[in-house]
């Protein structure tokens, strides 16, 4: 997904999320996860850039990153959004990445962590894990990346390894983490073994 094809998503998960759940305003984070939406760590402040003043009625930023910016659509961006599409429908299979189904009886976490179902950390996956993203860690210094994408893919490393070492790590949220951490540019290189190791099952 590159930057105007997450942007165009985006733009129609929030028209969407206006006219079928009400509300003015919506949480970019909340979004993200539900259309499958996978940005870069700066793809969300462009857009704001971007769109201010016309797709985007305004936007609330609080502290702690973009996940937490609520965004109010305009009439303006409304308006190019029916013109792309005839109805909520065709929008709904446009945005064909749905994670969080409501109306489905039950939700498979697989389908929103990435997670085999059989999968276990176990004492030995444990402490591969925290090798792993200790070495990750080390290494981030050497890449061609950004200073940005550097710095945010070393806070998601940090607190995968707080939660890695503690007694019952939350498998789901620290592949959450590294999977972030994996989405940013020039970074992928470094996890290449951490995305395998949460691939593998026990037998």
């Amino acid at each position: 997904m590159d930057y105007d094809d997450f942007a165009e998503r985006f733009l129609a998960a929030l028209y969407l999320e206006t006219e079928t759940a009400g509300g003015v305003y919506h949480d970019a984070g909340k979004l993200i996860k539900k259309y499958g939406l996978t940005p870069r760590s700066n793809w969300i402040d462009r857009i704001t850039d971007d769109w201010e003043g016309s797709y985007f009625r305004d936007v609330s930023k609080v502290l702690g990153g973009y996940e937490g910016w609520s965004f109010r659509i305009s009439a303006l961006g409304a308006k190019k959004v029916e013109s792309d599409f005839s109805d909520l429908d065709e929008i709904r299979e446009a945005l064909s990445g749905v994670i969080e189904e409501t109306e489905a009886p039950a939700v498979d976490s697989t389908h929103w962590t990435g997670l085999p179902l059989q999968f276990a950390l176990d004492e030995q996956k444990k402490a591969e894990l925290s090798n792993l993203l200790a070495k990750a860690e080390l290494e981030l210094d050497v890449l061609g990346a950004g200073n940005s994408e550097k710095a945010m893919a070393r806070a998601y490393i940090v607190a995968a390894k707080a939660l890695a070492d503690a007694p019952d790590p939350p498998a789901d949220i620290i592949w959450e983490l590294i999977s972030r951490a994996n989405n940013l540019a020039g970074i992928t290189s470094l996890f290449v073994s951490l995305v395998a190791l949460f691939q593998t099952v026990a037998h």
